[in-house]
């Protein structure tokens, strides 16, 4: 059982990005891609009829707690970029999801990513954060840009 449950572990984090977040925020997972399609789409696996959350042929569209950006790319100079959002998470969120391009004389794509959704008393310490302004020390000399934890 438990060579199970670390080969589940381990193709997840291999196959997919996984997010983080807490309970009540938000997530964004950026999905790229070396061609750009019509149809956009965010669906919760197994992305079967009644798992999909999100279905557009526009740039931006939002549907309740969900919402789509995309930024059309210039192949191969630049990916094509498919943002999707998730707001007011709870932790029935957590879960594989997939976002992906419809395309119409071309094969679909698509990838891959998870979401665990944590209850603010267990939720991972914050990382590391660049200042804006420069702080001072105790004899109000400047110090120049610190990191924060």
């Amino acid at each position: 059982m438990q060579h199970a449950v670390i080969f589940w572990l381990f193709s997840v984090l291999c196959d997919a990005k996984m997010l983080i977040q807490t309970e009540g925020g938000s997530i964004t997972a950026k999905c790229s891609f070396a061609i750009s399609g019509g149809g956009r789409f965010l669906c919760r696996h197994p992305c079967e009829d009644g798992d999909v959350l999100l279905k557009t042929e526009a740039t931006e569209a939002q549907r309740g707690r969900y919402s789509i950006r995309y930024k059309e790319g210039t192949f191969p100079v630049s990916s094509t970029v498919l943002y999707v959002n998730i707001s007011q998470l709870a932790k029935s969120d957590s879960g594989r999801y997939r976002c992906g391009l419809k395309r119409r004389f071309m094969i679909d794509a698509h990838q891959e990513f998870n979401i665990v959704v944590t209850d603010a008393l267990n939720s991972p310490p914050d990382r590391p954060k660049q200042l804006d302004q420069q702080q001072t020390d105790e004899t109000g000399a400047s110090k120049g840009p610190d990191l924060q934890t």
